[in-house]
């Protein structure tokens, strides 16, 4: 038998087999293809879900009563291979997406732009196939909606935040109802937010917060709907949505055994420090806000709130105190801006903070003429910081330089 007549036997017994496969061979198939996409082998798995949908029903078989297994779901093995033809194409399109942001960073744009390029051409594709399975209204509705939030996700995470929201919204019209409709709410506040519209995202984070008031996002949203309203300068609204997150969940009311309880149960890993972070985070922007309407002392016991409250949070109290000390010289002058640097750096055992803080003390005595308390302070820092000036930002020929100048102003003394 010649080679050419072997390879027409074994094209046919595919045929054959594709058109004569078993409920069993398909499901098989099907699997595969899913172990090949839990590797992260798209190509495979991609071929794989594509041959998944060439079996067709025959005499002895109607494929449309074969059902896969997708999480939880039993689903039709047409409408499941179509659903995960759209995964793989977007988890594809994902991998090329971080891979084009490293080469970006090694600075390799010509490489990165064709990465790019092909991400979104890999998430058109997903696209395709999701709404192959969103327009089949043979399909369970959940799934279809899952469909359509893939792409919301997809587009978000590639920051085209125009078809985010569209997509959102699309879901969130047709399937008002869905499990994930909190999400689409959420990620559609944050796709308005990014293009701009922050009357838009005050809309849809308000809505998620009215709909889930015990929602997985819903504090986060709230706090993001006072962020907008802020940048809106609307600020008796933001101080509303800012003093809805510290009702919710004001820790600093809490004795000091209970703090140090809460302490105890967020170092075993059984706290919700983001929870925590988000109040005091709140007690800072409404500080700021307070801040902008001319209540300066009611903003500093915002501040204060924030450092005292919430011991833990470090990166928020270095905030806070910042603030602080911007906010008390603008109101009651440098030396008492100075006094807030110096308690800053008592309040934060942080060496590249503390030696930022003295920075800031140099400066004001420099820019308020005390060029001899600006020498001695110039001088503490070098002695104390010298370290970590790279981090801090003020470098020793900097200090040296505006030492110089102290010096030339009045100063006296000299550098050693």
């Amino acid at each position: 038998m010649s080679k050419l007549h072997i390879c027409i036997i074994l094209a046919l017994a595919a045929v054959v087999g594709q058109f004569f496969a078993t409920p069993e061979q398909i499901e098989e198939h099907f699997r595969s293809a899913q172990r090949e996409l839990a590797m992260g082998d798209f190509g495979a798995a991609i071929a794989d879900y594509r041959a998944v949908l060439s079996y067709r029903s025959n005499l002895l078989i109607d494929v449309g009563r074969v059902e896969v297994r997708i999480g939880e779901r039993r689903v039709k093995v047409h409408t499941a291979a179509k659903y995960q033809l759209g995964q793989a194409h977007r988890l594809l399109a994902e991998e090329l997406w971080t891979r084009a942001d490293s080469l970006r960073r090694l600075g390799l744009p010509e490489e990165a732009e064709g990465d790019s390029a092909r991400a979104l051409e890999e998430l058109e594709r997903a696209g395709r196939w999701f709404r192959e399975v969103y327009r089949d209204t043979s399909v369970e509705e959940e799934l279809r909606a899952m469909a359509v939030y893939q792409m919301v996700e997809a587009w978000f995470g590639v920051g085209n935040y125009g078809r985010a929201a569209g997509t959102a919204r699309k879901l969130l019209e047709e399937f008002p109802e869905s499990r994930y409709a909190e999400d689409a709410l959420y990620t559609l506040g944050w796709a308005e937010f990014h293009l701009g519209n922050y009357e838009g995202a005050v809309g849809a984070f308000d809505s998620l917060a009215a709909r889930f008031p015990d929602g997985v996002h819903t504090d986060r949203a709230i706090f993001q709907a006072g962020e907008c309203l802020v940048r809106l300068k609307r600020y008796d609204e933001a101080k509303e949505r800012f003093g809805k997150v510290i009702a919710r969940h004001d820790l600093s009311a809490l004795s000091p055994r209970e703090r140090a309880e809460m302490e105890l149960a967020r170092f075993r890993g059984t706290g919700e420090p983001t929870v925590r972070e988000l109040v005091a985070k709140a007690y800072v922007k409404l500080g700021d806000c307070l801040a902008a309407q001319d209540s300066a002392q009611e903003a500093l016991a915002a501040y204060r709130r924030a450092i005292v409250g919430y011991p833990g949070e470090v990166e928020v109290a270095k905030l806070a105190y910042i603030r602080m000390a911007q906010l008390r010289t603008e109101v009651e002058g440098y030396e008492s801006g100075i006094a807030a640097y110096r308690e800053a750096m008592e309040g934060v055992r942080d060496r590249v903070f503390q030696g930022r803080m003295q920075a800031e003390i140099m400066g004001l005595y420099y820019e308020n003429g005390r060029y001899e308390e600006a020498v001695e302070e110039h001088r503490f820092y070098l002695a104390s910081f010298g370290d970590v000036v790279g981090e801090v930002g003020v470098t020793p020929d900097e200090v040296l330089f505006r030492i110089g100048g102290d010096v030339a102003q009045g100063g006296g003394g000299g550098v050693r």
